[in-house]
């Protein structure tokens, strides 16, 4: 399973090359007459939750709901009968991810308007003033009148000690990171949510601030005291890091690939552009064939290196014949000329790289109940040889992939790819293109969990995964891949290091993680002609269907379909035979007679990067 692929081919050819990034500006939006109590505020995580659904609620249970405008923006007309304290959510969708965000507002709003924003910082916020779960207590009014205003106040000031230094070199002056009034251009404010990641654990209570850049780190811990708050380093090169402009190159894109404009690769494309073995002159040669018409793009960045001038993120693009955004991930690049322009990830062949954790469970076809589960951590992984993503070469017949944790002075050995031909049952023969080499030197087809299962290389040197996350938390983590045009790890080769890495999993929290994605396979379904799931951050469902269970003596037959991003949520839980049939190009043979779910994987994301994968297959006897 490849999730680029699956992204990239979501657009046609120009649509592709000309991968950009974007934000979205601000705007106080439309606002009550100074008489009336009036609630407003910005959605971002550095840049605009558009379309998100807000929900404002009170201590006595009233609730109202809008939704934000392209730019992030919501109003509340009339907040007159509205009794505090107030808590806001906002559910939305951006970069591959899901969002749930909340604030807190503990006194009652003043005449005329009132300023609420909703950002990773006010959850942060939100999280530790609670001591739990928000959306728990957002959905029991009890709860929201506890509030504590003081614990709020003590909070917010001690998120505001750490963010300090960072503040003052993003020359942020008296604004208040919930109250205060901003808009997604990506200064100011909302380039502190480009620069930082948010994380807090409503366990502990612990607010985690991450410089993405750097990957330093410091901790708010529930109990400190405000002078024993440290502060998260911004240093004044990342601060002065100008990302104003990315706004107008998202408008550029967009422009382009509506008007089809083949000769604008020149303007959006960097001269060291390469994207997956795509390079600038292989894109100049490409064919367009009129991409489907799309709307306001935006970026959410993972990583900005002020030293290359190169952020690194993914975009959002949403195709406007079927009103589903989908997320592209696409490096961009300032220029001397102060102009933006896609860069790529610099990989020179097609790869999926994602560190991941697996859960199967093989289901006995006739009791429903669980005979078999499989746990696996380590990394996701499609690396056919191909020499771009629209190639289909098999060009690399081998490659060693290394890991350093000290910067890059010393690299080991990590794992190992190969080629091989075997011979099939009916005598033919066929190549494993870069099979897993293993401790034995055997070169394994897949390795995945099951059938249904994506490439997982597992890891179970806890000393290993140690190491690797703790070089990626100082910074020093770096990875290496080789491929090489012989088999034998000889001849030309190419060489790509990856700039933005993930944790890899523990696998000592294997039922946390499955929790904390909400990933769920009701197994009783499997064998029927519809399952029910549901799962949070979902990036793929696929799903699979035969006729086994109605001919298990007799010929049969398969076929699977993958839903995408917001194609999975958009089935609200369940998939059919009649939407698998919608999706699938050759599936007019599909009845209800004959075919029935034996299959179903879901694909979670993290906030954190990692995909979190929930298997469940029939098993029969």
């Amino acid at each position: 399973m490849s999730i680029r692929l699956i992204q990239s081919a979501l657009l046609t050819a120009m649509a592709a090359l000309l991968i950009a990034c974007g934000g979205a500006g601000g705007g106080a939006g439309n606002v009550s007459a100074p008489s009336t109590p009036s609630l407003s505020g910005l959605a971002a995580i550095g840049m605009a939750l558009a379309n998100a659904t807000v929900t404002l609620k009170d201590s006595t249970g009233k609730t109202e709901t809008t939704t934000t405008d392209e730019s992030g923006n919501f109003n509340f007309n009339n907040v007159s009968s509205f009794t505090p304290p107030l808590m806001l959510q906002v559910k939305g969708s951006a970069a591959e991810l899901n969002y749930v965000l909340h604030s807190l507002m503990a006194s009652a709003p003043v005449q005329g308007t009132n300023t609420l924003n909703v950002t990773p910082a006010t959850e942060a916020i939100t999280t530790q003033t609670l001591g739990a779960d928000p959306v728990a207590i957002f959905t029991d009014a009890a709860e929201i009148k506890n509030i504590d205003p003081a614990k709020l106040a003590n909070t917010k000031a001690k998120l505001v000690a750490a963010l300090k230094d960072a503040m003052v070199n993003l020359k942020i002056n008296n604004v208040d990171v919930m109250s205060g009034k901003f808009a997604a251009d990506k200064t100011g404010m909302d380039k502190l949510f480009d620069l930082i990641d948010f994380s807090s654990n409503s366990t502990n209570g612990e607010i985690k601030l991450t410089n993405k850049n750097t990957r330093a780190s410091t901790t708010v811990t529930s109990k400190a005291k405000l002078a024993e708050v440290n502060k998260i380093v911004i240093s004044k090169e990342e601060a002065s890091f100008d990302l104003s402009g990315i706004n107008k190159f998202v408008q550029s894109f967009v422009n382009a690939v509506n008007n089809n404009d083949v000769s604008a690769i020149d303007r959006l494309l960097d001269k060291d552009y390469l994207h997956q073995g795509l390079s600038l002159e292989k894109a100049k040669n490409s064919s367009s064939s009129n991409p489907s018409k799309i709307s306001a793009a935006g970026y959410a960045i993972k990583k900005c290196d002020p030293s290359t001038k190169v952020c690194s993120g993914a975009m959002n693009v949403k195709i406007v014949d079927t009103g589903i955004t989908y997320p592209i991930y696409m490096p961009i690049k300032l220029g001397t000329d102060g102009q933006w322009r896609a860069y790529g990830d610099q990989a020179p062949f097609q790869i999926d790289f994602y560190t991941a954790y697996t859960h199967s469970e093989l289901i006995d076809s006739n009791s429903k109940t669980v005979t078999d589960v499989r746990d696996s951590v380590g990394f996701n992984l499609n690396f056919s040889g191909n020499s771009c993503s629209n190639c289909n070469d098999k060009k690399y017949k081998s490659s060693v992939f290394e890991m350093s944790i000290d910067g890059g002075k010393t690299y080991s050995s990590l794992l190992k790819l190969n080629s091989k031909t075997v011979t099939n049952l009916d005598k033919t023969s066929s190549t494993i293109h870069l099979g897993l080499v293993d401790k034995n030197g055997y070169i394994n087809e897949r390795v995945s969990s099951d059938d249904l299962g994506p490439n997982i290389l597992r890891f179970e040197d806890t000393q290993l995964i140690n190491a690797y996350n703790g070089a990626l938390q100082t910074g020093l983590l770096k990875l290496r891949i080789t491929a090489y045009e012989n088999a034998d790890y000889q001849g030309s080769s190419v060489v790509w290091e990856p700039q933005v890495l993930y944790p890899l999993f523990y696998p000592t929290n294997f039922d946390s993680i499955i929790k904390s994605q909400q990933l769920t396979i009701d197994e009783k379904t499997l064998g029927t002609d519809s399952v029910i799931f549901n799962g949070k951050n979902l990036v793929v469902g696929n799903f699979r269907v035969s006729n086994w269970t109605k001919k298990p003596f007799g010929s049969y037959g398969t076929y699977g379909i993958g839903f995408a991003f917001e194609e999975v949520s958009a089935l609200n839980g369940v998939v059919t035979l009649a939407k698998m049939k919608a999706q699938c190009m050759d599936c007019n043979s599909l009845t209800t007679e004959e075919f029935l779910f034996e299959q179903a994987l879901l694909v979670s994301q993290n906030s954190q990067g990692g995909l979190v994968i929930l298997s469940k297959t029939l098993k029969y006897k």
